[in-house]
């Protein structure tokens, strides 16, 4: 069941609303669930900006999301849908993750730069 949760995101992520002619939509490559109130990456997508970075990993919690040169947005509270919008994007762009890695204190975030590109595991869809 769980599967099908994560396969109905993944859809969600690829279908989006219409955008205008010539946008790329671009992301990171990061597939994410909700644990409690807390955004968590549940898988890194093989080919993507975040699998090279290698700055983030499985059940690492996320905090927060800026784009390009923005102030961040919380997105604590479970609030899934708005941060999978931020994190797409026009190809090319940057997007900053506040992250805490798995059993750390919040106290310990961190911030890892992506630039957004194409998401090769998705291109099919």
């Amino acid at each position: 069941m769980r599967i099908l949760k994560y396969l109905a995101l993944v859809l969600w992520l690829t279908a989006g609303a219409p955008e205008a002619p010539g946008y790329e939509p671009a992301g990171i490559g990061v597939v994410l669930g909700v644990e409690g109130q807390n955004i968590v990456i549940k898988s890194i997508l093989p080919d993507s900006p975040a699998a090279a970075q290698k700055d983030i990993h499985v059940g690492d919690k996320i905090l927060a999301v800026a784009q390009d040169k923005e102030p961040p947005v919380q997105v604590q509270g479970g609030k899934l849908a708005q941060t999978v919008r931020l994190l797409r994007g026009p190809m090319g762009t940057t997007v900053r993750l506040t992250i805490v890695s798995a059993g750390e204190d919040d106290s310990r975030a961190r911030v890892g730069t992506f630039v957004r590109g194409e998401v090769k595991a998705l291109a099919g869809w």
